[in-house]
Parts: C-alpha cells; structure tokens; sequence
C-alpha cells in the first residue's frame, strides 16, 4: 500500500507563517476602513457643530459678528441658475460639480421633487466642481454661456450626459445639438466670462463649510450626499407653510 509522505515541517510552518500574514494584512485593511469612516463621520459631525455653535451665538446676541464676516446661509444672487415658481417658499440650493458621479446620481430625484411639489419648491444652482482642471472649469463655464441664451438646464443635462468628455470641440457639438448662436457661445466660452460667478460660488462653499458633493440646502437644513428621495421629501414637508398640502 502507497503511503503518502508527510510535508516536511519547514513546508508547515511556511504555511502558517503565510496564512498569518494574510490574516493580519485583512485585519490591518478593515481597521483602515473603519477608521477612514470614523474620521470622515466625525469631520462631518465637527463642521455641523461648529456652524450650529456659531448660529446660537449669534442668536442669543451673545456675539454680534463674526471673523471676515462668516455667513451660514446660501446667498441670493441673481446670476444663480433657477429652476420653478420663483415665488415658491421652498429653495433647494445644490452645490454640484458637473464632474461629480454622485451628483448625476441625484438628479432624478431632483426632477422628481420640482414636478410633484410644482410651484412649492423651487432649485437653485451654485457651484462646486471637485477640481480646476480646465476641462471641468470650461464645464461649468459652458453652462453659463448657454444661460446667454436661455438654455442653461437643457445644457446642464447635456453635461450629465457627457462627463467623461469636457473637450471644448464637445462642449460645442453640445451646444450645437440645442442650436444655439455658436458664435456668441464659443465667444462667451473663450473669454471665460463667467469666471468670477463660479469663483464666488466656490468661496461660498468654502465659507459655509461644505465638505463635498453634492450638497443641499432645503431653505435652512443641509443634506450632503447620496441623498434619497425620501430624506429630500421629509425636509421639504417640514418646511411647507403651515396649512399647504402636497399638490
């Protein structure tokens, strides 16, 4: 009868070395997550406290202002991109980049928000690209640019559509497609004649502590993130009027 050797034991205790090493580097890799998640959670839970620290402060008249004049809400400007009844007594405001995978994620729900709450909520648009690359910036300064001629959202749809190709020969062919005046686009465009306004947008978010994107404000409360649509519902129905209803 055959009887099968016995690995030598230097082979054994190589082996076990080797599935100890494993055992350690996916422990070590699950604590990295852990933590990483830790960290991030309470970065959030940090830039929430001290806005909110800041806001009762201020309203206990317990301090009058502020360094540089720090403000904790979105600012009205004129220039910003709006979506629905002007009059309407909710505003979304969404810091996006249209560079940012999460950020098209979220726009159906946002679709779907404007057209059940029609003429209770209203969407307005501030900017907040994840870099400077000049791609993204001429992204964002297409928009603009196609705002000129009153075609801003048809184009912000348009730039969802295109994420992965911001090239100034796309970001005209985009433009073509909705007909507008190329000329005036492709001028508007190398000109960078909205710079300024994304710029201010961006200081905005730097102020208001903003940590990513998307990011909303629903009149005063804040949303960050993979939001869903039910979380966005439940924050404008805190917000209605007392005694409106859903149309």
């Amino acid at each position: 009868m055959f009887k099968r050797k016995k690995a030598p034991n230097y082979l054994r205790i190589i082996s076990l070395v080797i599935m100890i090493v494993i055992i350690l580097y996916l422990i070590a890799v699950a604590m990295f997550i852990f933590n990483f998640n830790e960290a991030k959670n309470q970065h959030l839970k940090n830039l929430l406290s001290q806005k909110n620290l800041e806001k009762n402060l201020i309203s206990q008249n317990l301090i009058s202002y502020l360094k540089d004049d720090r403000i904790f809400l979105p600012q009205e400007d004129a220039a910003a991109p709006t979506l629905g009844d002007p009059k309407a007594p909710i505003t979304i405001y969404e810091y996006s980049g249209f560079d940012c995978g999460y950020s098209q994620t979220v726009q159906p729900i946002l679709k779907t928000l404007l057209q059940k709450y029609q003429g209770q909520v209203k969407l307005v648009w501030k900017d907040l690209p994840l870099n400077s690359s000049a791609e993204t910036v001429n992204a964002h300064l297409a928009a603009y640019c196609a705002q000129e001629q009153n075609k801003f959202w048809q184009y912000h749809d348009l730039l969802w559509q295109n994420q992965k190709n911001f090239s100034s020969a796309n970001l005209s062919q985009l433009a073509k497609n909705l007909k507008l005046n190329l000329s005036q686009f492709n001028n508007c465009l190398e000109q960078k004649k909205y710079l300024d306004q994304i710029n201010k947008n961006i200081a905005e978010a730097d102020e208001l502590l903003i940590p990513g994107t998307p990011h909303f404000y629903i009149n005063d409360q804040e949303k960050t993130g993979l939001i869903t649509l039910a979380e966005m519902e439940q924050a404008i129905l805190a917000e209605l009027p007392a005694g409106q209803k859903v149309k």
